[in-house]
Protein backbone atom coordinates (compact mmCIF):
# COMPACT_ATOMS: atom_id res chain seq x y z
CA UNK A 1 0.00 0.00 0.00
CA UNK A 2 1.45 3.37 -1.33
CA UNK A 3 2.39 5.67 1.60
CA UNK A 4 -0.17 8.00 1.04
CA UNK A 5 -3.00 5.53 1.21
CA UNK A 6 -1.41 4.65 4.59
CA UNK A 7 -1.91 7.95 5.90
CA UNK A 8 -4.96 8.58 5.24
CA UNK A 9 -6.79 5.20 6.77
CA UNK A 10 -4.35 6.82 9.74
CA UNK A 11 -5.34 10.26 10.44
CA UNK A 12 -9.25 9.08 9.44
CA UNK A 13 -8.47 6.12 12.42
CA UNK A 14 -7.53 8.56 14.91
CA UNK A 15 -9.99 10.89 14.33
CA UNK A 16 -13.04 8.46 15.02
CA UNK A 17 -10.92 6.68 18.06
CA UNK A 18 -10.28 9.90 19.58
CA UNK A 19 -14.12 9.91 20.80
CA UNK A 20 -12.99 6.61 22.50
CA UNK A 21 -9.68 6.30 23.92
CA UNK A 22 -8.05 8.54 26.45
CA UNK A 23 -4.96 9.67 26.70
CA UNK A 24 -1.21 8.21 26.97
CA UNK A 25 -1.30 4.38 26.26
CA UNK A 26 -5.40 3.71 26.43
CA UNK A 27 -7.31 0.86 27.05
CA UNK A 28 -8.70 0.20 24.26
CA UNK A 29 -7.42 -1.89 22.06
CA UNK A 30 -7.92 -2.66 17.66
CA UNK A 31 -7.22 -4.75 14.99
CA UNK A 32 -7.12 -6.18 11.80
CA UNK A 33 -4.83 -7.69 8.70
CA UNK A 34 -4.84 -11.12 7.02
CA UNK A 35 -3.66 -14.10 7.93
CA UNK A 36 -0.90 -14.73 10.24
CA UNK A 37 2.61 -13.98 9.54
CA UNK A 38 6.03 -14.98 10.04
CA UNK A 39 8.18 -11.97 11.44
CA UNK A 40 11.26 -10.96 9.15
CA UNK A 41 14.28 -12.45 9.77
CA UNK A 42 16.51 -11.03 7.50
CA UNK A 43 19.73 -11.32 8.13
CA UNK A 44 19.22 -14.44 10.65
CA UNK A 45 21.22 -16.89 7.99
CA UNK A 46 23.87 -14.75 6.61
CA UNK A 47 27.25 -15.57 7.71
CA UNK A 48 27.96 -11.76 8.80
CA UNK A 49 25.16 -12.25 10.80
CA UNK A 50 26.52 -15.43 12.57
CA UNK A 51 29.73 -13.38 13.06
CA UNK A 52 28.32 -10.26 14.45
CA UNK A 53 25.47 -11.82 16.42
CA UNK A 54 24.63 -14.80 19.20
CA UNK A 55 21.33 -15.38 19.02
CA UNK A 56 21.38 -18.57 21.40
CA UNK A 57 18.62 -17.84 24.04
CA UNK A 58 20.28 -16.93 27.39
CA UNK A 59 23.26 -16.10 25.76
CA UNK A 60 25.24 -12.90 26.62
CA UNK A 61 26.18 -10.96 24.94
CA UNK A 62 23.90 -10.40 22.06
CA UNK A 63 26.15 -8.57 19.94
CA UNK A 64 29.76 -10.23 19.91
CA UNK A 65 31.45 -7.69 17.00
CA UNK A 66 30.65 -4.46 17.85
CA UNK A 67 32.37 -3.02 15.49
CA UNK A 68 31.04 -4.36 12.63
CA UNK A 69 27.32 -5.26 14.31
CA UNK A 70 24.82 -1.94 12.89
CA UNK A 71 23.39 0.70 15.13
CA UNK A 72 20.01 0.20 16.22
CA UNK A 73 17.51 3.11 15.68
CA UNK A 74 14.99 3.50 18.97
CA UNK A 75 12.66 6.39 18.99
CA UNK A 76 11.34 6.45 22.65
CA UNK A 77 8.93 8.53 24.78
CA UNK A 78 10.28 10.92 26.87
CA UNK A 79 8.24 11.81 29.88
CA UNK A 80 8.23 15.59 31.00
CA UNK A 81 9.95 14.32 34.47
CA UNK A 82 13.17 12.89 32.72
CA UNK A 83 15.78 15.52 32.99
CA UNK A 84 19.01 13.51 32.06
CA UNK A 85 19.11 11.91 28.31
CA UNK A 86 17.49 8.66 27.37
CA UNK A 87 21.32 7.49 26.18
CA UNK A 88 22.73 8.61 30.09
CA UNK A 89 20.27 6.80 31.69
CA UNK A 90 21.64 4.36 33.99
CA UNK A 91 18.97 1.10 32.27
CA UNK A 92 20.33 2.29 29.12
CA UNK A 93 23.60 2.12 29.66
CA UNK A 94 23.47 -1.39 31.45
CA UNK A 95 21.13 -2.49 28.39
CA UNK A 96 23.71 -1.93 26.13
CA UNK A 97 26.72 -2.87 28.02
CA UNK A 98 25.08 -6.21 28.91
CA UNK A 99 23.50 -7.16 25.50
CA UNK A 100 26.74 -5.04 23.42
CA UNK A 101 23.58 -3.90 21.11
CA UNK A 102 24.63 0.01 20.26
CA UNK A 103 21.30 2.19 20.40
CA UNK A 104 20.76 5.32 18.70
CA UNK A 105 18.03 6.81 21.06
CA UNK A 106 15.72 9.48 19.81
CA UNK A 107 13.32 10.89 21.82
CA UNK A 108 9.72 12.22 21.56
CA UNK A 109 8.16 13.82 24.14
CA UNK A 110 4.85 12.36 25.81
CA UNK A 111 2.82 15.49 25.14
CA UNK A 112 1.61 15.10 21.82
CA UNK A 113 3.12 11.62 21.28
CA UNK A 114 0.92 9.92 19.15
CA UNK A 115 0.65 12.58 16.20
CA UNK A 116 4.73 12.71 16.15
CA UNK A 117 4.32 9.11 16.12
CA UNK A 118 1.75 9.28 13.14
CA UNK A 119 3.61 11.58 11.02
CA UNK A 120 6.53 8.99 11.96
CA UNK A 121 4.66 6.00 10.56
CA UNK A 122 3.68 7.67 7.47
CA UNK A 123 6.63 9.07 6.42
CA UNK A 124 9.70 7.42 4.54
CA UNK A 125 12.04 7.28 7.01
CA UNK A 126 10.71 4.49 9.56
CA UNK A 127 13.26 3.82 12.89
CA UNK A 128 14.29 0.31 13.52
CA UNK A 129 11.46 0.24 16.82
CA UNK A 130 9.51 2.07 18.80
CA UNK A 131 9.59 2.34 22.63
CA UNK A 132 6.51 3.15 24.78
CA UNK A 133 4.69 4.82 21.25
CA UNK A 134 2.49 3.11 19.76
CA UNK A 135 -0.79 2.34 21.91
CA UNK A 136 -3.02 -0.16 21.09
CA UNK A 137 -5.38 1.74 18.90
CA UNK A 138 -2.56 2.38 16.60
CA UNK A 139 -1.52 -1.10 16.39
CA UNK A 140 -5.15 -1.72 14.49
CA UNK A 141 -4.44 1.51 12.37
CA UNK A 142 -1.25 0.08 10.69
CA UNK A 143 -1.00 -3.75 10.93
CA UNK A 144 -1.34 -4.89 8.11
CA UNK A 145 0.26 -2.18 5.94
CA UNK A 146 4.40 -3.46 6.32
CA UNK A 147 5.57 -1.16 8.69
CA UNK A 148 4.91 -3.25 11.47
CA UNK A 149 6.31 -6.86 11.58
CA UNK A 150 4.44 -9.56 13.47
CA UNK A 151 6.54 -10.87 16.37
CA UNK A 152 5.02 -14.38 16.31
CA UNK A 153 8.05 -16.50 15.03
CA UNK A 154 10.43 -14.11 16.85
CA UNK A 155 8.82 -15.15 20.12
CA UNK A 156 8.95 -18.90 19.42
CA UNK A 157 12.66 -18.61 18.56
CA UNK A 158 14.30 -16.07 20.06
CA UNK A 159 12.11 -15.34 23.52
CA UNK A 160 11.98 -18.37 26.23
CA UNK A 161 11.32 -15.32 28.37
CA UNK A 162 8.23 -14.01 26.85
CA UNK A 163 6.99 -17.53 25.51
CA UNK A 164 7.29 -18.78 29.38
CA UNK A 165 5.14 -15.91 30.45
CA UNK A 166 2.54 -16.44 27.75
CA UNK A 167 2.64 -20.23 28.89
CA UNK A 168 1.16 -19.49 32.68
CA UNK A 169 -0.66 -16.71 31.21
CA UNK A 170 -2.91 -17.58 28.02
CA UNK A 171 -5.03 -14.67 28.91
CA UNK A 172 -2.13 -12.27 28.25
CA UNK A 173 -1.28 -14.04 24.99
CA UNK A 174 -5.28 -13.48 23.62
CA UNK A 175 -5.33 -9.50 24.70
CA UNK A 176 -1.97 -9.35 22.60
CA UNK A 177 -2.95 -11.19 19.64
CA UNK A 178 -4.58 -9.44 16.92
CA UNK A 179 -7.83 -10.55 15.20
CA UNK A 180 -5.65 -11.97 12.22
CA UNK A 181 -3.81 -14.61 14.74
CA UNK A 182 -0.63 -12.40 14.70
CA UNK A 183 1.18 -10.12 17.96
CA UNK A 184 2.98 -6.73 16.34
CA UNK A 185 4.61 -6.72 19.45
CA UNK A 186 5.78 -7.07 23.35
CA UNK A 187 3.55 -6.10 25.90
CA UNK A 188 3.82 -4.44 29.10
CA UNK A 189 1.97 -6.13 32.33
CA UNK A 190 2.55 -5.18 35.67
CA UNK A 191 0.29 -7.31 38.24
CA UNK A 192 -0.26 -5.25 41.71
CA UNK A 193 -2.47 -7.33 42.96
CA UNK A 194 -5.61 -6.16 40.97
CA UNK A 195 -5.03 -2.22 41.63
CA UNK A 196 -6.14 -0.25 38.32
CA UNK A 197 -9.03 -3.00 37.62
CA UNK A 198 -11.13 -1.51 40.72
CA UNK A 199 -11.47 2.02 41.47
CA UNK A 200 -9.78 4.28 44.02
CA UNK A 201 -10.71 3.83 47.84
CA UNK A 202 -14.23 5.22 48.73
CA UNK A 203 -13.63 6.98 51.70
CA UNK A 204 -15.81 8.19 55.19
CA UNK A 205 -14.64 11.02 57.84
CA UNK A 206 -14.28 8.86 60.89
CA UNK A 207 -13.95 11.89 62.87
CA UNK A 208 -17.49 13.03 61.90
CA UNK A 209 -18.94 9.78 62.64
CA UNK A 210 -17.31 10.43 65.78
CA UNK A 211 -18.89 13.21 66.29
CA UNK A 212 -22.43 12.56 65.39
CA UNK A 213 -22.44 8.96 67.62
CA UNK A 214 -22.07 6.71 64.39
CA UNK A 215 -20.68 3.53 64.10
CA UNK A 216 -19.15 2.64 60.40
CA UNK A 217 -22.41 1.65 58.44
CA UNK A 218 -22.13 -1.91 56.82
CA UNK A 219 -25.71 -1.36 55.00
CA UNK A 220 -26.92 1.48 52.73
CA UNK A 221 -29.49 2.53 55.12
CA UNK A 222 -27.12 2.70 57.39
CA UNK A 223 -24.75 4.96 55.68
CA UNK A 224 -27.32 7.03 54.64
CA UNK A 225 -28.23 7.60 57.90
CA UNK A 226 -24.97 8.73 58.59
CA UNK A 227 -25.48 11.16 55.36
CA UNK A 228 -28.44 12.45 57.41
CA UNK A 229 -26.32 12.92 61.07
CA UNK A 230 -23.60 14.83 59.19
CA UNK A 231 -26.13 17.18 57.79
CA UNK A 232 -28.43 17.95 61.00
CA UNK A 233 -24.83 17.89 62.78
CA UNK A 234 -23.66 21.52 61.65
CA UNK A 235 -19.92 22.27 62.15
CA UNK A 236 -18.46 19.19 62.71
CA UNK A 237 -14.85 20.92 61.17
CA UNK A 238 -15.04 23.31 63.39
CA UNK A 239 -14.06 26.49 61.40
CA UNK A 240 -17.09 28.49 62.27
CA UNK A 241 -18.93 27.74 59.18
CA UNK A 242 -22.27 25.92 57.90
CA UNK A 243 -20.05 24.30 55.04
CA UNK A 244 -19.68 20.21 55.70
CA UNK A 245 -21.74 18.24 52.87
CA UNK A 246 -22.05 14.61 53.24
CA UNK A 247 -21.61 13.19 49.95
CA UNK A 248 -19.83 14.21 47.26
CA UNK A 249 -19.16 12.77 43.48
CA UNK A 250 -18.19 13.16 40.04
CA UNK A 251 -20.96 12.61 37.66
CA UNK A 252 -19.23 13.54 34.64
CA UNK A 253 -15.54 12.40 35.41
CA UNK A 254 -13.77 10.35 32.35
CA UNK A 255 -11.09 8.97 35.01
CA UNK A 256 -10.04 5.49 33.83
CA UNK A 257 -10.57 3.98 37.11
CA UNK A 258 -14.09 5.48 37.70
CA UNK A 259 -12.75 6.73 41.17
CA UNK A 260 -14.82 9.78 41.94
CA UNK A 261 -18.11 8.86 39.61
CA UNK A 262 -18.69 5.94 42.45
CA UNK A 263 -22.50 5.74 41.18
CA UNK A 264 -21.17 2.66 39.06
CA UNK A 265 -20.55 0.96 41.97
CA UNK A 266 -23.66 1.07 43.63
CA UNK A 267 -25.55 -0.05 40.81
CA UNK A 268 -24.06 -4.13 42.37
CA UNK A 269 -26.72 -3.44 45.21
CA UNK A 270 -29.23 -3.32 43.46
CA UNK A 271 -28.53 -6.01 41.46
CA UNK A 272 -26.46 -5.70 38.65
CA UNK A 273 -22.73 -4.56 38.42
CA UNK A 274 -21.73 -1.64 35.85
CA UNK A 275 -18.42 -0.24 35.24
CA UNK A 276 -17.10 3.25 33.22
CA UNK A 277 -14.63 5.45 32.93
CA UNK A 278 -12.17 7.18 30.49
CA UNK A 279 -15.45 7.08 27.82
CA UNK A 280 -13.90 3.15 27.34
CA UNK A 281 -15.93 1.73 23.82
CA UNK A 282 -17.35 -0.87 26.47
CA UNK A 283 -18.30 1.30 29.23
CA UNK A 284 -21.38 0.05 31.29
CA UNK A 285 -20.48 -3.78 29.50
CA UNK A 286 -19.87 -6.41 31.99
CA UNK A 287 -19.41 -10.23 30.88
CA UNK A 288 -22.34 -12.39 32.90
CA UNK A 289 -22.32 -16.17 32.09
CA UNK A 290 -20.29 -15.56 29.05
CA UNK A 291 -22.64 -12.71 27.87
CA UNK A 292 -21.96 -9.26 27.23
CA UNK A 293 -24.24 -7.63 28.93
CA UNK A 294 -25.18 -3.86 28.61
CA UNK A 295 -25.61 -3.08 32.44
CA UNK A 296 -27.25 0.47 31.85
CA UNK A 297 -29.89 -1.51 30.32
CA UNK A 298 -30.82 -3.44 33.38
CA UNK A 299 -33.49 -2.43 36.10
CA UNK A 300 -30.67 -2.18 38.54
CA UNK A 301 -28.91 0.80 36.90
CA UNK A 302 -32.53 2.52 37.31
CA UNK A 303 -32.95 1.64 40.95
CA UNK A 304 -30.09 2.62 41.76
CA UNK A 305 -30.78 6.25 40.45
CA UNK A 306 -33.62 6.64 42.34
CA UNK A 307 -31.63 5.79 45.30
CA UNK A 308 -29.74 8.56 44.24
CA UNK A 309 -32.78 10.55 43.20
CA UNK A 310 -33.46 9.88 47.34
CA UNK A 311 -30.12 11.41 48.09
CA UNK A 312 -30.25 14.47 46.21
CA UNK A 313 -33.97 15.39 47.41
CA UNK A 314 -32.78 15.02 50.88
CA UNK A 315 -29.86 17.18 50.00
CA UNK A 316 -27.39 15.03 51.17
CA UNK A 317 -25.31 15.18 47.60
CA UNK A 318 -22.76 17.72 46.68
CA UNK A 319 -25.17 20.49 44.38
CA UNK A 320 -21.30 20.23 42.14
CA UNK A 321 -21.30 16.43 42.00
CA UNK A 322 -23.30 17.19 38.55
CA UNK A 323 -20.88 19.38 37.00
CA UNK A 324 -18.03 18.75 35.15
CA UNK A 325 -14.34 19.72 36.01
CA UNK A 326 -11.92 21.72 34.36
CA UNK A 327 -9.89 18.82 34.03
CA UNK A 328 -12.63 16.21 32.69
CA UNK A 329 -10.52 13.20 34.40
CA UNK A 330 -11.41 14.26 37.70
CA UNK A 331 -14.38 16.03 39.54
CA UNK A 332 -14.85 19.34 41.19
CA UNK A 333 -14.52 17.92 44.51
CA UNK A 334 -10.80 17.09 43.41
CA UNK A 335 -9.01 20.52 44.25
CA UNK A 336 -11.29 21.22 47.27
CA UNK A 337 -9.93 18.27 49.34
CA UNK A 338 -6.25 19.64 49.12
CA UNK A 339 -7.17 22.62 51.58
CA UNK A 340 -6.81 22.51 54.86
CA UNK A 341 -10.00 21.54 56.44
CA UNK A 342 -12.32 18.64 55.68
CA UNK A 343 -15.36 19.57 53.66
CA UNK A 344 -16.64 16.35 52.93
CA UNK A 345 -17.80 13.38 55.04
CA UNK A 346 -18.09 10.63 52.53
CA UNK A 347 -16.51 11.04 48.75
CA UNK A 348 -14.12 8.55 46.32
CA UNK A 349 -10.59 9.13 45.36
CA UNK A 350 -7.85 7.47 43.48
CA UNK A 351 -5.16 8.01 46.04
CA UNK A 352 -5.29 9.82 49.09
CA UNK A 353 -1.30 10.40 49.89
CA UNK A 354 -1.48 12.81 46.66
CA UNK A 355 -4.91 14.08 47.01
CA UNK A 356 -5.47 15.00 50.27
CA UNK A 357 -2.16 16.20 50.84
CA UNK A 358 -2.90 17.60 54.29
CA UNK A 359 -1.95 14.92 56.37
CA UNK A 360 -4.45 16.03 59.62
CA UNK A 361 -7.05 15.99 57.03
CA UNK A 362 -6.04 13.00 55.54
CA UNK A 363 -6.09 11.04 58.79
CA UNK A 364 -10.02 12.03 59.54
CA UNK A 365 -11.15 9.15 56.66
CA UNK A 366 -11.34 5.55 56.51
CA UNK A 367 -12.25 3.21 53.88
CA UNK A 368 -15.75 2.13 53.95
CA UNK A 369 -16.75 -1.57 53.94
CA UNK A 370 -18.78 -2.61 51.39
CA UNK A 371 -21.73 -2.04 52.12
CA UNK A 372 -24.94 -4.00 51.57
CA UNK A 373 -28.18 -3.03 49.56
CA UNK A 374 -31.05 -4.54 48.70
CA UNK A 375 -30.29 -6.94 46.38
CA UNK A 376 -26.37 -7.14 47.17
CA UNK A 377 -23.69 -5.57 48.11
CA UNK A 378 -21.79 -2.37 45.83
CA UNK A 379 -18.84 -3.52 43.73
CA UNK A 380 -17.41 -2.44 40.21
CA UNK A 381 -14.28 -3.78 37.89
CA UNK A 382 -13.02 -1.68 36.08
CA UNK A 383 -12.88 -3.08 32.18
CA UNK A 384 -8.99 -2.92 31.64
CA UNK A 385 -6.32 -5.48 32.24
CA UNK A 386 -3.22 -5.76 33.96
CA UNK A 387 -1.48 -6.47 30.79
CA UNK A 388 -1.88 -2.97 30.45
CA UNK A 389 -0.47 -2.37 27.09
CA UNK A 390 0.02 -5.11 24.07
CA UNK A 391 2.98 -3.37 22.63
CA UNK A 392 4.95 -1.63 24.51
CA UNK A 393 8.28 -2.28 22.45
CA UNK A 394 7.38 -3.02 18.74
CA UNK A 395 10.08 -3.45 15.50
CA UNK A 396 9.16 -2.26 12.14
CA UNK A 397 10.04 -3.13 8.85
CA UNK A 398 12.58 -1.25 8.48
CA UNK A 399 15.16 -3.04 10.79
CA UNK A 400 17.42 -5.92 9.14
CA UNK A 401 17.89 -7.77 12.38
CA UNK A 402 14.61 -8.18 14.25
CA UNK A 403 16.07 -11.02 16.08
CA UNK A 404 18.82 -9.18 17.99
CA UNK A 405 15.78 -6.43 19.40
CA UNK A 406 13.80 -9.98 19.99
CA UNK A 407 16.48 -11.17 22.15
CA UNK A 408 17.17 -7.61 23.76
CA UNK A 409 12.99 -7.40 25.22
CA UNK A 410 13.49 -10.77 26.00
CA UNK A 411 16.35 -10.25 28.70
CA UNK A 412 14.39 -7.63 29.27
CA UNK A 413 11.58 -9.90 30.73
CA UNK A 414 14.02 -11.54 33.08
CA UNK A 415 13.00 -10.75 36.52
CA UNK A 416 15.65 -8.15 37.62
CA UNK A 417 15.59 -6.54 34.32
CA UNK A 418 11.18 -6.08 34.46
CA UNK A 419 11.68 -4.78 38.05
CA UNK A 420 14.24 -2.36 36.62
CA UNK A 421 12.99 -1.25 34.26
CA UNK A 422 8.97 -0.82 35.95
CA UNK A 423 10.40 1.19 38.74
CA UNK A 424 13.95 2.12 39.27
CA UNK A 425 17.57 -0.56 39.55
CA UNK A 426 18.55 -1.18 42.99
CA UNK A 427 20.58 1.22 44.95
CA UNK A 428 18.64 4.23 44.04
CA UNK A 429 14.85 3.61 46.16
CA UNK A 430 15.01 -0.23 46.22
CA UNK A 431 17.88 -1.46 48.50
CA UNK A 432 18.79 -5.69 48.43
CA UNK A 433 18.33 -6.85 52.08
CA UNK A 434 19.93 -9.96 53.69
CA UNK A 435 17.62 -12.21 51.41
CA UNK A 436 18.26 -10.63 48.11
CA UNK A 437 15.18 -8.84 48.04
CA UNK A 438 14.40 -5.71 47.07
CA UNK A 439 13.25 -3.12 49.70
CA UNK A 440 12.83 0.47 50.76
CA UNK A 441 14.97 2.22 53.35
CA UNK A 442 13.59 4.91 55.96
CA UNK A 443 15.09 7.59 57.58
CA UNK A 444 14.27 8.12 61.47
CA UNK A 445 11.40 10.28 60.91
CA UNK A 446 9.78 7.47 58.90
CA UNK A 447 10.47 8.85 55.03
CA UNK A 448 11.83 6.58 52.37
CA UNK A 449 15.22 7.63 51.40
CA UNK A 450 15.33 9.65 48.41
CA UNK A 451 18.64 9.81 46.56
CA UNK A 452 19.61 13.44 45.89
CA UNK A 453 19.25 15.49 43.55
CA UNK A 454 15.56 13.88 43.73
CA UNK A 455 13.04 14.73 45.55
CA UNK A 456 10.25 12.29 44.75
CA UNK A 457 10.19 8.26 43.70
CA UNK A 458 8.80 9.30 40.41
CA UNK A 459 11.73 11.95 39.82
CA UNK A 460 14.35 8.88 40.54
CA UNK A 461 12.54 6.02 38.44
CA UNK A 462 11.95 8.74 34.95
CA UNK A 463 16.01 9.61 35.81
CA UNK A 464 17.19 6.15 36.14
CA UNK A 465 14.51 3.91 34.39
CA UNK A 466 13.35 6.47 31.72
CA UNK A 467 9.94 5.72 30.42
CA UNK A 468 8.30 2.45 31.07
CA UNK A 469 8.82 -0.58 28.21
CA UNK A 470 8.43 -3.98 27.89
CA UNK A 471 8.24 -5.23 31.20
CA UNK A 472 6.46 -7.84 33.25
CA UNK A 473 5.73 -7.65 37.14
CA UNK A 474 3.61 -10.75 38.96
CA UNK A 475 2.25 -10.79 41.98
CA UNK A 476 4.39 -13.56 42.96
CA UNK A 477 7.41 -11.27 42.81
CA UNK A 478 6.34 -9.37 45.37
CA UNK A 479 7.08 -12.44 48.53
CA UNK A 480 10.89 -12.59 47.53
CA UNK A 481 11.94 -10.55 44.67
CA UNK A 482 10.68 -6.59 45.48
CA UNK A 483 8.55 -4.66 47.81
CA UNK A 484 5.46 -3.75 46.95
CA UNK A 485 4.97 0.09 45.16
CA UNK A 486 5.63 2.03 48.43
CA UNK A 487 3.02 4.84 46.73
CA UNK A 488 0.12 2.29 46.48
CA UNK A 489 0.62 0.23 49.66
CA UNK A 490 -2.03 2.36 51.43
CA UNK A 491 -4.44 2.45 47.98
CA UNK A 492 -4.36 -1.38 47.71
CA UNK A 493 -4.73 -1.73 51.53
CA UNK A 494 -7.82 0.43 51.39
CA UNK A 495 -9.52 -0.89 48.24
CA UNK A 496 -9.35 -4.28 49.99
CA UNK A 497 -11.42 -2.86 52.91
CA UNK A 498 -13.99 -1.53 50.33
CA UNK A 499 -14.17 -5.09 48.84
CA UNK A 500 -11.98 -5.28 46.54
CA UNK A 501 -10.56 -8.85 46.46
CA UNK A 502 -14.58 -10.05 46.36
CA UNK A 503 -15.58 -7.99 43.43
CA UNK A 504 -12.50 -9.68 41.35
CA UNK A 505 -14.10 -12.60 42.53
CA UNK A 506 -17.64 -11.72 41.39
CA UNK A 507 -17.42 -9.54 38.64
CA UNK A 508 -15.87 -10.45 35.09
CA UNK A 509 -15.35 -7.24 32.74
CA UNK A 510 -15.26 -6.90 29.25
CA UNK A 511 -11.66 -7.49 28.42
CA UNK A 512 -9.52 -4.66 26.25
CA UNK A 513 -9.89 -7.15 23.03
CA UNK A 514 -7.67 -6.12 19.71
CA UNK A 515 -10.17 -5.33 17.13
CA UNK A 516 -10.52 -4.92 13.75
CA UNK A 517 -10.57 -1.04 12.43
CA UNK A 518 -13.96 -2.36 10.63
CA UNK A 519 -14.73 -3.21 14.27
CA UNK A 520 -13.44 -0.15 15.67
CA UNK A 521 -15.18 1.90 12.41
CA UNK A 522 -19.10 0.27 13.70
CA UNK A 523 -17.73 0.97 17.27
CA UNK A 524 -17.32 4.36 16.67
CA UNK A 525 -20.35 5.36 15.28
CA UNK A 526 -22.55 3.84 17.52
CA UNK A 527 -20.94 4.37 21.19
CA UNK A 528 -21.24 7.90 21.19
CA UNK A 529 -25.02 8.23 20.85
CA UNK A 530 -24.84 5.26 23.25
CA UNK A 531 -22.98 6.78 26.13
CA UNK A 532 -24.71 10.34 25.27
CA UNK A 533 -28.29 8.78 26.47
CA UNK A 534 -27.39 7.08 29.09
CA UNK A 535 -25.34 10.48 31.13
CA UNK A 536 -28.15 12.67 30.09
CA UNK A 537 -31.21 10.27 31.67
CA UNK A 538 -28.67 9.47 34.63
CA UNK A 539 -28.32 13.15 35.31
CA UNK A 540 -32.58 13.50 34.14
CA UNK A 541 -33.55 10.46 37.04
CA UNK A 542 -31.05 12.23 39.85
CA UNK A 543 -32.33 15.09 39.33
CA UNK A 544 -36.18 14.95 38.54
CA UNK A 545 -37.07 11.17 39.97
CA UNK A 546 -38.71 10.16 37.12
CA UNK A 547 -37.26 7.03 36.24
CA UNK A 548 -39.99 5.01 36.34
CA UNK A 549 -41.63 7.53 33.94
CA UNK A 550 -39.39 7.61 31.13
CA UNK A 551 -37.22 4.15 31.36
CA UNK A 552 -39.26 2.33 28.55
CA UNK A 553 -38.79 5.14 26.27
CA UNK A 554 -34.98 5.72 27.32
CA UNK A 555 -34.82 1.78 26.22
CA UNK A 556 -36.26 2.55 23.00
CA UNK A 557 -33.58 5.56 22.36
CA UNK A 558 -30.92 2.79 23.27
CA UNK A 559 -32.11 0.66 20.49
CA UNK A 560 -32.85 3.07 17.98
CA UNK A 561 -29.04 3.95 18.84
CA UNK A 562 -27.59 0.82 17.62
CA UNK A 563 -27.35 -0.45 20.88
CA UNK A 564 -28.67 -4.57 19.48
CA UNK A 565 -25.26 -4.07 16.88
CA UNK A 566 -23.36 -2.77 19.83
CA UNK A 567 -23.77 -5.37 21.79
CA UNK A 568 -23.77 -8.12 18.78
CA UNK A 569 -20.61 -7.12 17.74
CA UNK A 570 -18.80 -6.87 21.23
CA UNK A 571 -19.94 -10.91 22.16
CA UNK A 572 -18.19 -11.95 18.55
CA UNK A 573 -15.41 -9.90 19.48
CA UNK A 574 -15.39 -11.47 23.32
CA UNK A 575 -15.94 -15.09 22.10
CA UNK A 576 -13.14 -14.37 19.76
CA UNK A 577 -11.05 -13.72 22.82
CA UNK A 578 -12.29 -16.37 24.80
CA UNK A 579 -11.50 -19.34 21.73
CA UNK A 580 -7.76 -17.73 21.56
CA UNK A 581 -7.01 -18.54 25.29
Amino acid sequence: MKRKKVMSLALTMVMALSSLAGCGGGTNALEGGGGPAAASTSGTESSDAAEMFDLTPGNMPIVTDSENAPVFHIVRSRDPLQTVNTSELPMSKKLEEDTGIRIEWEEVPTVGLTEKINLMMTGSDLPDAFWDCISNDMISIYMGQDLLIPVNELEEKYMPNLTKIYEEHPEYKALATAPDGNRYGFPYIEEMYGLVRTPGPFLINQDWLDKVGKEMPTTLDEWVDCLRAFKAAGDLNGNGIDDEIPFTLGLASTDMYDSYDVFNRFCMAFGTPTTSGDERADDNMVVIDGKVTFTAADPAYKETAKFFNQLYEEGLIDVNAFSPSPNPRYALYWDQIKGDTALYGCFGTWSPENEIPNADVRAQYAPLPRLEGPNGKIGEVVNNSEMQRAARFVITSACEHPEVLARMVDYIYSPDMSISFNWSPEGYVYHADETGKWVFQFDDNGNIIIPEPWSTISEVSNNTRGTKGPTAIFNSYYDDKVEYDYAAQNLLKYQRVNGKDEWLEEIESMPPVLKTAEEMATISQIQPQIKNIVNSYRMQWILDGDADATWDKYLQELDAAGLPQLMELFQTIYDRYSEQQ
